[in-house]
């Protein structure tokens, strides 16, 4: 059976894109932010869940 559960049931979301350019260029200010959410983040722009 599939479960319909919303994305905030799954994980902590977030709309940050570790894939843009001010990202790569100092990512550690965004790894904090996605550390302190929780330890597995929802990241809607990419429609999965990642570890943080």
């Amino acid at each position: 059976m599939v479960s319909h559960q919303s994305e905030s049931a799954i994980a902590p979301a977030s709309d940050l894109d570790p894939f843009d350019n001010a990202v790569l260029r100092d990512p550690y200010p965004t790894y904090k932010t996605l550390r302190d959410a929780g330890p597995v983040v929802f990241m809607r722009r990419y429609g999965a869940v990642a570890p943080s």
